[in-house]
């Protein structure tokens, strides 16, 4: 076995971390593909080991579903963009077009990217196999929501910002949007907050 894909997201990844035999994958590591509750296996492993993380589609939603229901062009550019992600040592470059995004603030940035579920980067954060806060000092940090309100995103973001799991520093929020419109620009935890009354 070579790899490893999610069958699908969920709510269980937080009953098996400490489970989990980090000497054996440091020994033998695989790339793992996956999204939603896998973004928190991504950001512990990585913490862990430095295994670094593919946030993917999972084996049933989307290799056995969304793929099948693809133009057979789509499914062929799918196909050649995974080929050269897990086996090609040369940068993937620009990622294929799809009508699900759309650009909220325009630039260009560069640096370690880091994320996942939003709610699970907070949870990730909170517990004994955090990430070192350093590590998202010129990181981009990516995240994504589903079913939640922009209001989910403003808050999880206002605990971000704390020392505990301060971001303050990162480059940029590219977000990952799924069923959800949240709000057309990316809250900024820092300028969006309420401000404080000075003491005198």
């Amino acid at each position: 076995m070579r790899a490893i894909i999610a069958h699908d997201g969920g709510q269980t990844a937080l009953g098996y971390l400490d489970l989990i035999d980090v000497e054996a994958i440091t020994a033998d590591p695989k790339p793992i593909l996956g999204y939603s509750d896998i973004s928190l296996l991504h950001l512990v492993l990585y913490a862990r080991t430095g295994l670094v993380g593919f946030h993917a589609d999972l084996a049933t939603p989307g290799l056995g579903g969304h793929w099948q229901a693809a133009p057979a062009a789509r499914r062929a550019e799918l196909e050649k963009l995974y080929a050269t992600l897990l086996t090609g040592a040369e940068a993937i470059g620009a990622l294929p077009a799809t009508p699900s995004w759309e650009c909220w603030r325009s630039g260009r940035t560069e640096g370690r990217l880091i994320g996942g579920e939003i709610n699970r980067i907070v949870l990730a954060q909170a517990m004994p196999y955090s990430l070192p806060l350093e590590w998202f000092y010129g990181a981009v940090l990516f995240w994504e929501e589903m079913g939640g309100q922009a209001s989910y995103v403003w808050s999880y973001l206002q605990v971000l910002r704390h020392p505990r799991s301060d971001l303050r520093h990162g480059r940029g929020r590219p977000v990952r949007n799924r069923r959800t419109r949240l709000a057309r620009r990316v809250p900024d935890p820092v300028r969006d907050s309420p401000r404080r009354p000075r003491r005198p």
